[in-house]
């Protein structure tokens, strides 16, 4: 387990993996204005708003593109001595609230196949409901939407894909760090 000292574990996409997904932006702006700049040659009679739907679209990678709040890593979570904890809010900001899960209050925490065939890791926790609202209010609706059940056995069960980390290395740290504070 590569952690040691202050043991801690950030659940996160790095930096390297939020400027390639930036810089894909820029490539899809790019792409997407010369669709634009040369709409006549390859359109032939098609739609003239297809034109700025396409100008749109450029803009829109590219405000996404060259924001610098973006330009950092988006921590899903973090680990240490004392339990998880969870953002408010995703990339977070100097005015995100965090919520602290303590080890007694976390279940299960495995590698998963989701719904959509990605690999990824499932903790459960306990949690109120005035925290799922304010603290995975996303995750719950879309699951709703879906028809996923959250809640296993009392603990509300919340999942992360690989976000660039290895989950099965994510997984034996998580349950290390479990099972020696609890």
């Amino acid at each position: 387990m590569p952690l040691s000292g202050n043991e801690k574990y950030s659940y996160e996409i790095p930096l390297w993996g939020i400027r390639l997904l930036l810089i894909f932006c820029i490539f899809l702006s790019i792409g997407s204005g010369f669709l634009f700049y040369h709409f006549e040659n390859w359109a032939g009679d098609a739609p003239i708003f297809i034109k700025w739907f396409i100008l749109v679209v450029s803009l829109v990678f590219l405000t996404i593109a060259i924001q610098p709040k973006k330009w950092r890593p988006w921590v899903y979570f973090f680990v240490d001595k004392e339990g998880i904890y969870f953002p408010s809010e995703c990339p977070t900001t100097n005015n995100t609230k965090w919520l602290n899960i303590a080890w007694s209050n976390i279940g299960n925490i495995k590698k998963e196949k989701f719904f959509d065939r990605t690999t990824g890791i499932s903790v459960e926790i306990i949690v109120s409901q005035s925290e799922i609202d304010e603290y995975f209010r996303s995750v719950a609706m879309a699951n709703k939407i879906l028809g996923i059940n959250q809640v296993r056995d009392g603990f509300f069960s919340i999942g992360y894909s690989n976000a660039f980390q290895n989950p099965q290395k994510t997984e034996k740290i998580l349950n290390a760090l479990k099972s020696k504070y609890t």
